[in-house]
């Protein structure tokens, strides 16, 4: 109920530079800044305690969570757009930040509660994402349209908070791959 509504924002603006400047060689440039927030909102079950039947026993699986509330994620990005000669070569240019509050994780409980999870939020995430392409057309005929690109991309992600015991998890029945990920 402390968390029904999350407002999210967003402002980005943009200068085309070829517009003003004279570049020899370049026909259109553009740089562009972002800024914005964004958020995930929790399970709606998990709220409540789950449970599982199995054989006519019932077993607790998920500890309901009553406080949980959106994550929440700022990001910052910045870019350049080219087009060089006649616009057979464009290079396109991305930096990204991003730190997402209260991750919701689902979290494993201690033996003593009785159940397997709960759903937390219980984590800070910081992203950094590096994007280039460059486009260059070979050749462009009537009959024929022969063009190469080469792409790069860098994405860093760190965890820089977590408020609980740090934990395995994957992907659950499948040849033990349920502990992959730490």
């Amino acid at each position: 109920p402390d968390a029904r509504r999350q407002w999210y924002y967003r402002i980005a603006g943009a200068w085309r530079a070829g517009q003003d400047l004279n570049l020899p060689g370049v026909d259109e440039l553009k740089l562009r800044a972002a800024y914005g927030t964004a958020g995930g909102r929790p399970r709606f079950d998990a709220q409540y305690e789950t449970y599982s039947v199995s054989a006519g026993q019932v077993s607790p699986v998920t500890l309901g969570n009553k406080n949980l509330k959106p994550e929440f994620s700022t990001e910052q990005e910045v870019g350049l757009d080219a087009a060089m000669f006649d616009n057979r070569v464009t290079l396109n240019l991305t930096y990204a930040y991003t730190n997402t509050k209260d991750q919701i994780l689902s979290v494993p409980q201690p033996a003593y509660t009785g159940f397997q999870t709960q759903v937390r939020n219980a984590g800070t995430l910081q992203n950094k994402s590096y994007e280039a392409t460059l486009d260059v057309r070979i050749l462009q005929t009537d009959a024929v349209d022969w063009s190469a690109k080469l792409l790069f991309s860098k994405n860093d992600a760190k965890i820089t908070d977590l408020n609980v015991p740090p934990f395995t998890y994957g992907v659950p029945a499948l040849q033990g791959l349920g502990t992959i990920f730490y």
